[in-house]
């Protein structure tokens, strides 16, 4: 059995928000393809089963590039807790977990990417999350 790699990128987040929008935002894939890209030109077409054993599908684009990321939801907490799977050219078979907790009128957003094969996916993950977040961060402040 191979071991799991214990590389993991932690992205920790307080959102004006209420949690159960932001859940929301990744429930419904009209609502993920409007953050879930790379930069501030991108796009993405999403198809989204959400709901234990869904599946899930992401084509970002920019400048030309497309990327495609897949997964499968393995645990949902209403408004709490999203666990998946993620996939892509670069990795296979990792992990996403999502928290979700009021805190100080708004949302505490805690999502943790694991088994990462090695520091160079690390540093990708890294600013794809970044990135998206951001994006989350601008979509969710300007619905408000």
């Amino acid at each position: 059995m191979k071991e799991k790699s214990p590389l993991a990128v932690t992205a920790k987040r307080w959102f004006a928000a209420d949690r159960y929008l932001l859940v929301r935002t990744f429930s419904r894939a009209k609502l993920m393809a409007q953050w879930m890209f790379l930069g501030k030109n991108g796009s993405a077409e999403v198809e989204n089963e959400f709901r234990v054993n869904g599946k899930f599908s992401i084509e970002m684009r920019e400048g030309g590039e497309v990327r495609e990321y897949s997964g499968a939801y393995k645990e949902i907490v209403p408004g709490r807790k999203i666990v998946f799977t993620w996939h892509s050219d670069s990795v296979k078979n990792t992990e996403v977990t999502i928290t979700f907790a009021e805190k100080e009128g708004g949302t505490e957003f805690i999502l943790t990417h694991s088994q990462i094969p090695d520091e160079e996916t690390l540093k990708e993950l890294e600013q794809f999350w970044t990135a998206c977040l951001n994006n989350l961060e601008k979509m969710t402040t300007e619905n408000k």
